[in-house]
Formats: structure tokens, sequence, C-alpha cells
């Protein structure tokens, strides 16, 4: 939603930080007898249509996927640094599984002894 010079901007930001092989840029505005024969709706959507494939082949270029520039243009929020490590989810996990374990041990000896008792 930054429009056309945002994209630019996105760009020439990208190359200055050694991103040589990009996609091409969208042309900003049809060229030639085609910008008689549109609406300004459609031209817009074209445009809109031409950002977002841009954007997608960006996405899926390798070097892309990590790229602090990219990120920050597509606003995705940082990682916080009070998420749980990996080792702190595992230790949880060990115990949740634990517990459930012994829960369903507990459950198998009653559903035994209930048949013993028939």
């Amino acid at each position: 939603q930054c429009g056309y010079a945002g994209i630019e901007r996105l760009h020439r930001d990208l190359q200055m930080r050694g991103n040589l092989s990009l996609p091409r840029l969208p042309d900003p505005r049809p060229r030639g007898m085609k910008k008689f024969f549109r609406s300004e709706d459609r031209v817009a959507q074209e445009q809109a249509k031409q950002i977002e494939h841009y954007l997608q082949t960006l996405l899926a270029l390798p070097n892309m996927r990590n790229s602090q520039v990219l990120l920050a243009f597509l606003q995705v929020p940082p990682l916080h640094s009070e998420l749980p490590s990996a080792e702190q989810v595992g230790e949880h996990a060990a115990q949740v599984v634990s517990g459930a374990s012994s829960m369903i041990c507990r459950a198998c000896c009653g559903f035994c002894g209930a048949l013993r008792g028939r």
C-alpha cells in the first residue's frame, strides 16, 4: 500500500545491499496507445498485479527470505527474544508427554482391572 514509489525504493535498497539479480520492476504506467484505451481503475489493477508478481518473485529467491530490507518493507514483525528457547520448549514438552503417559497408564490399569472384575 505504499505505491509504486515504495516498490522502486525497495528495489533500489536491495540493489545497494548487493542483490544484483533481482526481478525486473514492472512498468510504472502503460506506454504508447495502451494508456488511451484503459481506464484509471484498470491501469491501477494491472499495476497492482504486476507489483504482487514482483514481490512473489522476490520472496521465491532463497537469498531474499531473510533480507532485513524486504522484511521491513513487508512489515514482518521481528522475532522477540522473550520467546522460549528450544531447550525450554523441549523440557515442557517432555513434562507434558510424561504426564500424559502416566494418565494413559492409569486409565489402562483401571480398564484392565474392570475387565478382571467381571
